[in-house]
């Protein structure tokens, strides 16, 4: 798939720090486990990436 030259950089190096360049078959992005932040094999969900993506007004407090 094509995209911009910078996104392409930023994807190869999230790959490549993350440990998953052979794991061609699995989610590209990963839930975390808890605050000690190793990958697990989820995907993560469509309501995790608009929390992390969301402006702090829409952001749900815990």
């Amino acid at each position: 798939m094509h995209c911009h030259h910078k996104l392409e950089e930023y994807l190869d190096a999230y790959i490549r720090v993350a440990g998953i360049a052979e794991e061609r078959k699995r989610s590209l992005f990963r839930s975390v486990l808890g605050k000690t932040r190793p990958l697990t094999a989820r995907p993560i969900l469509r309501g995790d990436v608009w929390r992390i993506g969301a402006p702090p007004c829409f952001r749900r407090r815990d």
